[in-house]
């Protein structure tokens, strides 16, 4: 029986929110095949891993934690959302020399069909398969040196040739131009793949990696997101968060409800916080454009955050 290996990296804040994920993986998956989930543990506590077990025991599968020395990374850029955590995946090939193919997947997603689709991608002739960023791709391409015309992929879902990406080294080049470039990094590990590694990689559909940009681009319907979509990526503004206002943040919520963190709701929710929330839903209703600028203004002004 084929056996798909899918790798998460992690801290202790995001734990939580990487049982979702798991949880909606496996409430999707169908018979035939096994999936082993692999996680680079940046200091997950002993209390969200025994989370993590009700899920093992319910779904019947293992998780297996890899401790990364943090210390080799303390010299890699971070802010206040991207920490170190999200460098590890850059090291994963050199981490798994006995598998050839492996599915990275960031913590803020929610699977909502079967993902051996995605899996089963060839990328033979490519070190990873991804979905092009259209919006990073304006932001950044000039200050890490890509050729225009070139395209920027999400590094948040990214099925990896790990055999060829070993074979050739990746992860030190990566990691030394990293070191050399990282100053005009804005978006880091991201920043970091795309900047070495533009045009050696291969651009899928958007429906295996729907991220919020794409939603507000390519907007569909309920019904076509549950039969088309793959993995809907919670970029920017996080569904736990209270002011998040998104179409599709009710998958996290059903998924959450099938781990042991149900009751944990949202972050950021507090009086001021729902007073603005309950004007920009009065907004929306009857001032659909002025008074929705007016708002993102106030929003500055507070220093709210939206991640």
């Amino acid at each position: 029986m084929e056996t798909i290996n899918i790798v998460f990296s992690s801290d202790n804040n995001y734990a939580p929110y990487m049982g979702v994920a798991i949880c909606s993986i496996f409430e999707n998956k169908k018979e035939g095949y096994l999936i082993d989930i692999y996680v680079l543990d940046g200091g997950i506590s002993e209390d969200n891993k025994s989370k993590l077990k009700f899920l093992e025991n319910k779904y019947n599968f293992t998780i297996s934690y890899i401790k990364i020395d943090r210390e080799f990374f303390k010299d890699f850029r971070t802010n206040g959302y991207m920490t170190q955590a999200s460098y590890y995946r850059i090291i994963i090939p050199e981490l798994f020399p006995k598998i050839n193919k492996i599915l990275y997947l960031d913590c803020d997603i929610v699977v909502i069909n079967d993902i051996l689709e995605l899996y089963n991608i060839n990328i033979k002739n490519y070190y990873f398969a991804a979905v092009d960023d259209e919006l990073y791709r304006i932001e950044t391409i000039d200050k890490i040196g890509i050729p225009r015309g070139e395209k920027y992929c999400n590094s948040g879902v990214m099925l990896i040739n790990v055999k060829k990406w070993r074979e050739n080294q990746i992860s030190k080049k990566i990691i030394e131009f990293t070191m050399t470039n990282q100053h005009n990094f804005f978006y880091h590990d991201q920043d970091a793949i795309n900047g070495y590694l533009w045009g050696k990689w291969l651009n899928i559909n958007f429906k295996y990696n729907y991220t919020n940009i794409l939603i507000n681009k390519y907007p569909l319907k309920l019904k076509d997101v549950n039969n088309k979509i793959i993995i809907i990526h919670y970029t920017f503004m996080k569904p736990w968060n209270y002011l998040y206002i998104n179409p599709l943040k009710d998958k996290y919520f059903y998924y959450l409800k099938k781990t042991e963190w149900k009751n944990n709701r949202y972050i950021n929710k507090n009086f001021k916080n729902i007073i603005i929330r309950f004007a920009e839903n009065i907004s929306m209703l009857i001032f659909p454009n002025s008074i929705i600028k007016i708002l993102k203004k106030i929003k500055n002004f507070l220093k709210i955050k939206f991640y």
